[in-house]
């Protein structure tokens, strides 16, 4: 049958049930990201309560990666079954409760474990969150770079009030109220009426055998494992570079009243939520350009103009730091609604979430090797050079989307999200 709905040259405004659902999915976004970036902000506290070295805390935080990964994939496949709804109340009611048992363990066994369930949890939301946007919002560049935005405010949020939270009430602290905070926003996720419609478009949508399109989706899952571990290796690492390399944070704090002893993670979680905020700006980017650009190029030139900034963060102290962060959060985080959008183009609707599960279980899965990575790059080259290691990840990543462009650009001339009527 030959599809005659009219392509729209501009995305169409949300209308109610499509506004809920990105409220849901937001909901979800923000508080998994949250989560998983509470450990490295706490890293330095937890380094000065505990009396291990650096070495010794970062590798605690492996399970949780680890599990935010791989969980991705079975609970894809299981929401494409039971439907998204009630998986996201369960990523944020259960990430929500295990934050609460970390606030609560003893030692570094108990930490391990706790942050394994958060993690777990929190892998929820990305295969459930992702697949009811991309089938049931027909402006989905723009849902997603929204639905960005709220997991990248998350990302902001994190490191500013775990480093407050500490200061006031112990790293402990942090955990239990945040996590507190989750639960409450699960139970509020019940309550949402949301209508879930599916308004797939097939304007411009892979039009190959089943082979070509998994090598298409393979290489996709190359580039976006290498973006995970890059990922998280700038995550790991920001809040203590920060504290570490910018001296004047240490006399901003003694005019604030703040004990420096202390409160220098304060600071650092400060700046770290500000580059994270500019990051909100490159998801708006990110989104218009998944509307109305070649998903595959928009991918490559996000990632490329991240590269110069990785490089100068290597060698760079002071307050260049932030400015030099900012815009390679603008870059790192403003390609997501363009990858999540490429995702959709080249798998099936009836296996979406289990295509978001496999893309997670990868980008987080992979990612997770940073907590062994940094340390031993921290060991045999010292901090700095972890953000070499990141800007080499990229360099392969873009290798990997170069090769899925030239082998996919026959078959599909140009791959934007062009949503059709409903």
């Amino acid at each position: 049958m030959t599809n005659t709905a009219t392509p729209q040259t501009a995305p169409p405004p949300l209308d109610r049930d499509e506004w809920l659902i990105v409220i849901v999915s937001s909901l979800g976004h923000f508080f998994s990201h949250l989560y998983m970036l509470l450990f490295p902000a706490l890293v330095l506290p937890l380094q000065r309560d505990l009396g291990l070295p650096m070495e010794e805390i970062i590798p605690l935080a492996f399970l949780g990666s680890l599990l935010f990964g791989v969980g991705a994939l079975p609970v894809g496949y299981l929401t494409d079954r039971v439907g998204a709804r009630p998986m996201l109340v369960t990523c944020l009611v259960g990430s929500g409760g295990a934050a609460c048992l970390v606030g609560l363990s003893s030692g570094p066994w108990g930490l391990w474990l706790g942050l394994g369930l958060m993690g777990l949890c929190a892998s929820i939301y990305h295969p459930a969150g992702l697949s009811l946007i991309s089938k049931s919002v027909r402006a989905r560049g723009r849902a997603m770079g929204l639905n960005g935005i709220a997991g990248n405010a998350g990302h902001a949020v994190a490191p500013f009030a775990a480093g407050l939270m500490a200061y006031l009430a112990g790293w402990r602290g942090a955990y239990l109220v945040l996590g507190g905070i989750g639960m409450l926003a699960g139970f509020v996720s019940a309550w949402l009426p949301i209508k879930e419609t599916v308004v797939e478009s097939r304007e411009h949508r892979l039009d190959s055998s089943k082979g070509r399109r998994a090598l298409y989706f393979g290489l996709l899952c190359v580039a976006m494992a290498l973006a995970g571990l890059s990922y998280w290796t700038t995550s790991l690492i920001f809040p203590a570079t920060f504290e570490q390399r910018i001296p004047a944070m240490e006399g901003w704090l003694s005019f604030l009243g703040i004990d420096t002893s202390s409160g220098m993670t304060v600071g650092a979680g400060a700046l770290v939520s500000l580059i994270y905020v500019v990051g909100i700006w490159g998801q708006l980017a990110g989104g218009r350009a998944a509307d109305r650009h070649d998903l595959r190029l928009s991918y490559m030139v996000f990632h490329l103009a991240s590269i110069p900034f990785l490089l100068l963060l290597s060698g760079m102290n002071s307050l260049w730091l932030v400015g030099l962060g900012s815009g390679y959060m603008f870059f790192s985080l403003g390609m997501q609604p363009i990858e999540n959008s490429l995702v959709a183009k080249l798998s099936p609707p009836g296996w979406r979430s289990t295509a978001y599960g496999l893309k997670f279980a990868m980008t987080f899965g992979v990612g997770s090797a940073a907590a062994y990575v940094v340390p031993w790059v921290k060991v045999h080259y010292g901090l700095p050079a972890a953000f070499l290691a990141a800007a080499l990840c990229v360099t392969g990543l873009l290798a990997a989307a170069g090769l899925l462009y030239g082998l996919s650009r026959r078959a599909v001339p140009r791959m934007a999200n062009l949503m059709a009527n409903r």
